[in-house]
């Protein structure tokens, strides 16, 4: 599975569009071992636009979910200009 991108406008932030993907992609780990990397980052353009580039690992566990929020294929993303939104979770001794 690839990278993808969804871009969410400032009204759909306001609407919480973006924190229904981030609960779908958590609820795909409920299952399963948490992920070693950050699997979901976010970036806002200058034109208010909040584009979320989900990892191959996370997209193809949650891909339902993401192709009804219109998530499109694209190139990995360079991570280092992005901020991370979904994490790991620590594993508690």
């Amino acid at each position: 599975m690839p990278w993808t991108k969804i871009s969410f406008s400032r009204a759909d932030v306001d609407a919480g569009k973006p924190q229904r993907v981030v609960e779908a992609i958590s609820m795909a780990y409920v299952a399963r071992p948490s992920p070693a990397e950050p699997v979901l980052f976010r970036t806002t353009g200058l034109n208010g636009i909040n584009d979320y580039f989900i990892s191959p690992e996370a997209s193809g566990l949650a891909i339902q979910a993401l192709s009804a929020a219109g998530a499109k294929e694209c190139p990995p993303p360079e991570t280092a200009s992005l901020v991370p939104v979904l994490l790991p979770l620590k594993k508690h001794s």
